[in-house]
């Protein structure tokens, strides 16, 4: 496999889009309270932030817990807050044997009454974090869609 075709593999590209302003979008990213809300891929999880520093260089973790105790953890730094066009972070667990830091970058694009999402997670170690990491980002942003609405 050429090296090109590896990074297409490794990398998980995502388009939603939201009936919401892109800033009310970006904020729902940027906002511990609207983080609590949403930011778990199943509603059956709690969603704590223990960290959340919004400048360039400056770090988050956030706390997911499954009702049957598991709880993942998830922390990294921000590279870009371009508010309300772009936020761009590292991306790192702390548990399990996927202890890889990635990139992820959300651009927020005005559609007048909607916003286009579209998620880019890249240097996914292998298949099979991509395709966790899909579902998980794919169910966080349903919880997101449900959120701006309510």
């Amino acid at each position: 496999m050429n090296k090109a075709a590896t990074s297409e593999v490794l990398t998980l590209n995502i388009t939603r889009t939201f009936n919401a302003t892109r800033e009310a979008v970006f904020d729902a990213w940027t906002n511990s309270e609207a983080i609590c809300t949403w930011f778990a891929p199943d509603a059956s999880m709690t969603t704590t932030v223990d960290q959340l520093e919004l400048k360039p260089g400056g770090r988050y973790q956030f706390q997911m817990k499954e009702q049957e105790g598991d709880t993942f953890i998830v922390t990294g730094e921000y590279v870009v807050i371009k508010r309300p066009e772009q936020l761009i972070f590292t991306w790192q667990w702390i548990h399990g044997d996927d202890k890889a830091e990635m990139l992820v970058t959300l651009d927020f694009i005005d559609k007048g009454d909607t916003t286009e999402l579209q998620l880019t997670h890249e240097k996914l170690p292998n298949v099979e974090s991509r395709d966790h990491h899909n579902e998980g980002w794919n169910g966080c942003l349903v919880r997101l869609g449900e959120s701006l609405t309510s």
